[in-house]
């Protein structure tokens, strides 16, 4: 039976976040402390007070999450389609979940 690339490409990400033993996106409560791991699907840099930061969101294969950076235009080693453990505070940042500043590790 042939399956959708992006449906595999989901459990795929999903498989990993467990492997980590990290929290899915979707159970992030705001204002908790939580690891959350994924595949980094969108980088830019944005202008946040006064300063540029580096926005990362990752994917973890059913939702979204976006680490802030601040005063960073790049961090080493992040890159699109990487895979990486964020841990730190959740919090919403225009409607969505964000961590500011999390400690990350490259896998």
């Amino acid at each position: 039976m042939l399956r959708p690339v992006d449906e595999i490409d989901s459990e795929r990400r999903s498989a990993f976040v467990a492997e980590q033993g990290a929290v899915p996106i979707s159970q992030a409560q705001p204002r908790t402390r939580v690891r959350v791991a994924g595949e980094v699907k969108i980088l830019r840099v944005v202008p946040r007070a006064n300063a540029n930061a580096l926005e990362v969101t990752i994917d973890d294969g059913a939702s979204r999450i976006t680490a802030v950076f601040f005063g960073r235009r790049r961090v080493g080693g992040i890159t699109a389609g990487r895979r990486i453990v964020f841990e730190g505070m959740v919090t919403a940042d225009h409607g969505r979940p964000a961590m500011f500043n999390p400690v990350y590790e490259l896998i």
